[in-house]
Order: C-alpha cells, then structure tokens, then sequence
C-alpha cells in the first residue's frame, strides 16, 4: 500500500484515509499545516492511486491495520466518507491502539444511508470515472460500490473504545441522518457539524481540518477535547464569544418526527458545539435550529433514523 508521509517521525502519527474520489493526494493541501504537529500517514487504500486492488472493506481495514501495528505510540485516525468506513472498523479491531477517531461523511450502512448516490455512482462509465476518482478502473469500481452495497457498521460500532469525533458538514444534509446515528452508537462519541461545508469540506476547506486536528494535539494528543462543559449557547441569537474551546451544546431543541419541537434529550448533551467559539467565527454566523432548506418531510426522515442525536442539526446554517 503506497504511503504518503510528512512531519517528523517522532511526533505523534495520525493516519488520514481518503474517500472514493480522489486517493491520498486529497490531504495535500492540509498536509504542510499538519507536518508542524503531526507525523502525517495519508495511504492510498488497496485499489485507489498508486496502490494494487482488489478492494474490499475488510482488506482495506487489514492493510490500515498493518500499518498502525508497526507504530510505536496510539494513533490518531482520520477518514471522509469511504475512509471513514474503513477508519470504524480499525478502531473496531485495534481498540487502544487508537488513540481517537475523527470521521466525516460517513454512511453506517451505506446501501440504506445513500441509495440513490450509488445508483447514480454505477452509472458513471470510463471516460468520466477519472475526472471523479482515482479508483484503479471501472471493475474496481464497481468492486467498490458492491462492497459497500454490503457494508453494515452497527455491530462494530460498540466495540470502538477510542474517542470519536463525528462531523458532518452543514451542507451535506444526506450525511447528517448517519452523523446522527454514529454519534451515538460509538461509546464515546460526539457529534458536530461543520458550518457552511460540503461533504468533501476536509480538502475544499484544509485550513478548517487542519485547526479541527491541531486542536487535538493541544489538549495532549487525544484528539479534540469532547469532554469539557461549558456555557450553552442560547437557543436563538448569535453565538457567545466568550467560550474559548470546544464544547458540549447541552441546551439544544431536538425536533420530533412532525418537525416540531420537543423536549431536550440527554443525547443533546453529546453535540459537540464549536460554532460559539472564536475559533470559528470566520466562518460566519450559524443558525440555531435545523436548516430552513429542510422541509418536514427532510426533517421526519432524518428523526427516524437518528438515535436521539438529531439536536445537532441545530448548528447547521441557514
């Protein structure tokens, strides 16, 4: 498996896995930002650039695996949206091994969670395909679209004992029922969404990844902060200025399966909010309920399928 690598070796590593699009090149642009802390592994996945197929979940996973087996401290693994697959069930099967777990985008069982994506993805023929993907042919492809057609995370999703840090760009609304769902079937999971992105917001936006990274190499390595408590934010108006790290929103107005409001649940308390601090007020202001574009139906779909996390939507913008 081909490894891109930067940052020094005796910093803390962290692995980056790319989604179906374009291979490890993807973090390029936040790879000199992440060398100053980090020990950066950006693998090209089995089948994907410049690295030999087939491709199959599980074969990903083990090569991921591999790597991380030879390291000689916990590491810190991140993944966008097929990566992020991969990146659960390594967690899953290398426990404390994995310091923390950051993923984005990512489907828990991709054939419910996007359907009509991989629909449109078979269609996709050669002349096109390279434009979307650095995938290794069509019938690799195909081999991953079918592998992913198969892939069901839940019962991996309990045996990951790292600290997860869900996200899921405020534009990506397909995404946001699976960020939901992640959020809280990973032990220690949290969940927040990232204001203004797309799905591919970790290489459109590299500066914003890379401060969400750093961040967790400041509070010692063990990925963003998910624990500490602070000063809600309102449920309407701007957000505060004066909270300085990432926070737990635990005031927040879930909506019901009618897209009205009902009472707090103690999964709001996993939202992670990011939007009050200063850190991220560049990004412009954010709206304090779910997003206006949704309409009921949007709404009743997203609640159905979440599990009781779906106060994070309250941070998406307007």
């Amino acid at each position: 498996m081909r490894i891109q690598q930067a940052g020094a070796t005796t910093a803390p590593v962290v692995v980056l896995l790319h989604g179906s699009g374009r291979a490890g090149r993807m973090w390029g642009p936040a790879l000199a930002d992440l060398s100053a802390g980090w020990h950066v592994l950006a693998p090209d996945l089995p089948g994907f650039g410049r690295s030999e197929g087939p491709f199959t979940v599980a074969g990903a996973a083990q090569a991921v695996s591999d790597v991380i087996a030879v390291q000689t401290a916990p590491v810190h693994l991140c993944g966008l949206s097929l990566g992020g697959v991969v990146a659960v069930r390594v967690a899953a099967q290398l426990g404390s091994q994995v310091a923390s777990l950051v993923v984005t985008g990512t489907p828990v069982v991709p054939g419910r969670d996007l359907p009509s994506a991989l629909r449109r993805f078979r269609r996709l023929r050669w002349p096109l395909l390279p434009l979307f993907s650095d995938v290794n042919g069509r019938a690799e492809w195909l081999r991953m679209l079918d592998e992913l057609e198969r892939t069901d995370l839940r019962g991996y999703l309990p045996r990951v004992t790292a600290p997860a840090l869900v996200i899921c760009g405020s534009r990506d609304w397909r995404a946001m029922p699976a960020a939901c769902e992640l959020a809280g079937g990973l032990p220690a999971g949290r969940l927040w969404i990232a204001p203004h992105q797309g799905h591919n917001w970790p290489a459109t936006s590299p500066e914003l990844f890379s401060r969400v990274r750093r961040r967790g190499r400041r509070t010692g390595g063990r990925g963003p902060d998910l624990s500490r408590t602070a000063r809600a934010r309102p449920a309407h108006g701007p957000p505060s200025a004066s909270s300085h790290s990432l926070t737990d929103q635990s005031r927040t107005t879930p909506f019901s399966t009618n897209g009205s409001p009902r009472a707090n649940s103690s999964a709001a308390s996993r939202v992670v909010n990011t939007a009050s601090a200063p850190l991220w007020s560049e990004y412009g202001p954010i709206s304090s309920r779910v997003p206006l574009a949704w309409n009921s139906a949007q709404r009743a779909r997203c609640a159905a399928k979440c599990t009781g996390a779906c106060s994070a939507t309250s941070s998406a913008d307007s």
